[in-house]
């Protein structure tokens, strides 16, 4: 059973606040509606190849992260593949006031098993110097996941897709590093002092930050430019994450600060009419708990006409610090932490999946649906990763090989009948399986798994013609985020 367990005495506190005129908790981890945190969260990138009915080629993924306060901020940027959430690069970044950082994850090369790499031209200080390696960029490692081996695949081919998170340290507050970072009024530059960058990180940063005060928001752009689709996202703001007096500097090198690291204990989550705040014991389940859902909701298409196709990204960005390495399930000595159902290998970390599935005429495909929602039945689906690709398609699909949107082979896929042409698919969560609930007392549950993601489709206009008669086809795509429900009883 995939289950959070709140604190009652907690609720009980917020009910006689709440009798007194008080909403809310003063500092609370929560998912910001308006997109400003101090934890960014991007569902997904990737260099896949990809194909239409019209070209092929490669996708780039283009990130922003802007700082839209007054104050000097060190941001860890952290990169991690897709099946393990192995990070595949890190660096600390740091923004004015007011500044903007661009970046593109590219291809190597035309061959998957080069890798991706990093590259950038912004003027804002990166450490390492990311702008320093020009055109050529920062290529992504593999040694998280082959020193020492987590069974899920050596090569480089696992870092053409995955996901980032991008967290606040601090504000800075020493004034050689702010006079360091600060853009030229003329130029638009940053000075990036080697040796004032050096010498702080050398420190991990020590002495130079504050807590972090949030106001980061940004996005990501999934382009291919040979078939023409660009798919565009806001990144998930999580706000109120860390408290810490200080801040949560560390060197460039290290593997912390990470989305576990803040020191807020307290969720909150509006649904339902009202607001559910809960207290946990660690950071990375305050975490969990406001991107905790039971079910995820979108649509799909399928449409003939426009040789249509659809994939769903369905990322789970704290399932690294509950899953463990080697066999394991929920009733043996070595199974994942709670939450999630089994440790990972070389099929992944499968948690099992419900759905239904209709058209837009309302009616259910009971092939593969129960009939019931949002109380959907079992179906023997599951999806395996932490970055996932889930696709929908007429033909039977082979989870693990390239889906038609996106190319990931981080997938799985539903077969939708020939007459459930275009239509949605509300997915749940299984909540009858054995995985160990999260308990800190008693209390509340919160029940479903902490996920994001987005849908996306193209649709191909064969029709157009140039100037000259000659036939010129295009292909259009759209984004839409996911739809949840929550379960908190």
């Amino acid at each position: 059973m995939n289950v959070f367990k709140r604190n009652s005495v907690h609720m009980a506190v917020l009910a006689g606040l709440g009798a007194l005129g008080v909403a809310g908790t003063a500092s609370a981890v929560h998912v910001n509606p308006d997109g400003l945190g101090e934890v960014l969260i991007y569902p997904y990138y990737t260099v896949r190849s990809a194909a239409t009915s019209i070209a092929s080629g490669q996708y780039n993924t283009y990130l922003s992260v802007t700082n839209s306060t007054a104050s000097y901020k060190a941001v860890k940027v952290r990169i991690m593949e897709g099946k393990n959430s192995r990070e595949v690069l890190d660096f600390n970044l740091f923004l004015s006031p007011f500044d903007v950082w661009t970046a593109s994850i590219e291809p190597i090369s035309s061959t998957a098993s080069a890798g991706a790499r990093i590259v950038t031209n912004d003027g804002s200080c990166t450490w390492g110097n990311i702008k320093a390696t020009g055109a050529t960029g920062v290529p992504f490692s593999n040694l998280a996941y082959t020193a020492p081996t987590d069974n899920g695949g050596a090569t480089l081919d696992r870092t053409n897709e995955g996901y980032v998170e991008i967290m606040e340290m601090g504000d800075i507050t020493n004034a050689a590093l702010q006079t360091a970072v600060n853009h030229n009024a003329s130029t638009g530059v940053a000075l990036c002092s080697s040796t004032t960058l050096s010498v702080a990180d050398g420190l991990g940063l020590t002495g130079y930050l504050s807590a972090p005060s949030g106001g980061l928001f940004g996005g990501a752009t999934l382009i291919n430019t040979a078939t023409g689709v660009d798919y565009a996202y806001d990144a998930i703001a999580l706000d109120n994450w860390d408290a810490t007096v200080g801040g949560l500097g560390s060197a460039s090198t290290s593997l912390t600060p990470s989305i576990a690291s803040g020191s807020v204990l307290t969720s909150d989550v509006f649904t339902g009419g009202a607001l559910q705040s809960a207290t946990w014991l660690t950071g990375i389940n305050a975490v969990s708990a406001a991107i905790m859902r039971s079910n995820v909701m979108n649509e799909y298409v399928l449409d003939a006409e426009t040789v249509s196709t659809t994939d769903w990204v369905v990322t789970f960005p704290t399932k690294r610090f509950y899953v463990g390495v080697g066999a394991g399930n929920a009733a043996a000595p070595t199974a994942a932490g709670r939450l999630f159902n089994s440790n990972f290998g070389a099929s992944g970390s499968c948690d099992p999946i419900e759905v239904a599935l209709r058209d837009r005429e309302e009616r259910i495909d009971t092939t593969v649906s129960s009939g019931f929602s949002p109380a959907v039945g079992p179906t023997g689906f599951s999806i395996c990763w932490e970055a996932n690709v889930v696709t929908f398609s007429h033909a039977t699909f082979t989870s693990g090989t390239a889906t038609p949107v996106l190319g990931s082979t981080n997938s799985a896929g539903f077969v939708v009948p020939a007459a459930f042409e275009n239509g949605w698919l509300n997915m749940a969560f299984d909540t009858t399986s054995t995985t160990p609930a999260l308990q800190p007392a008693a209390g509340f549950t919160h029940y479903g798994l902490p996920v994001v993601g987005f849908m996306v489709q193209d649709f191909t206009n064969s029709t157009i013609v140039t100037g000259t008669g000659a036939a010129a086809g295009a292909v259009h795509g759209g984004q839409f985020v996911h739809k949840y429900l929550r379960d908190i009883r």
